[in-house]
């Protein structure tokens, strides 16, 4: 059984895969340390699993509720850190979503509702992004008087390519599920709750059907490109950081 030691992370077992809810429904989902911690023991599991007698062949990872995937990082905990707690979360959550990328077995986004920055960061840093019609994406840290701090500023040009990455990240603008689409941040929409379980079971079938080892040589392949992640994750950090004590990002997030 796999356990993520927390009820903000759901976790059950689906034939070969392992399905994750973050629960935190009243919050949108909003990432905190309990859930990352979570998530972190998850894939010590899960990787763990990808081996045993019965091998788990996906991960999927979605939210409770109806409205959102996940709003993002918990901004009352982000104000509320000092210097030292914030580089530490801000860093523990670059090394979680390096090891979604990492992980063995294929990582799905069933984004049920809306991805906002640290949401979107968590969904951009898994395999395969599926969506339903109503959900809406975007990172919109500018708008606060910070920025991207999770991945973001190079994951999501990965996604949609350079310039779209720039004119979204710059502007902070949030896109609809069609668009995200046609821009390849998401592979494919689905009219309700209902189609999108549909074609995630699809996919978990597909994976079903290939073979672990090639599939994990894949992902080792296709995640060469961020070697230079550790070095980015620092400077993301930092600006974060530094912007935080802003009169900017206090006047932006004083209604949260």
């Amino acid at each position: 059984m796999i356990d993520s030691g927390t009820p903000l992370v759901q976790t059950e077992r689906d034939g070969s895969a392992v399905r994750v809810r973050l629960d935190r429904e009243g919050k949108l989902n909003a990432l905190n340390r309990e859930i990352l911690h979570g998530l972190d023991r998850v894939l010590d599991q899960v990787t763990e699993g990808a081996t045993g007698d019965e091998p788990i062949r996906a991960l999927v990872i979605t939210g409770a509720g109806s409205r959102a995937f996940s709003a993002g990082a918990d901004l009352k905990q982000v104000k509320s850190a000092g210097g030292t707690q914030f580089h530490a979360d801000n860093m523990g959550g670059h090394r979680l979503f390096a090891r979604l990328r990492a992980l063995p077995v294929p990582v799905i986004a069933a984004i049920n509702g809306v991805a906002l920055g640290g949401g979107l960061e968590l969904a951009l840093a898994c395999d395969i992004r599926v969506a339903v019609a109503g959900a809406r994406l975007g990172l919109p840290e500018v708008k606060v008087g910070v920025l991207p701090g999770w991945g973001g500023t190079w994951r999501l040009a990965e996604a949609v390519g350079p310039a779209k990455a720039r004119e979204l990240v710059l502007t902070g603008e949030l896109i609809g599920a069609d668009a995200a689409a046609r821009l390849g941040l998401v592979s494919s929409v689905h009219d309700d709750e209902a189609a999108l379980g549909a074609r995630v079971a699809e996919l978990i079938g597909l994976l079903e059907r290939t073979s672990a080892a090639a599939v994990g040589h894949a992902k080792t392949l296709l995640n060469a490109r961020e070697d230079p992640a550790g070095v980015h994750a620092a400077a993301e950090t930092g600006y974060v950081a530094a912007l935080l004590g802003t009169d900017y990002f206090g006047a932006a997030t004083a209604d949260f």
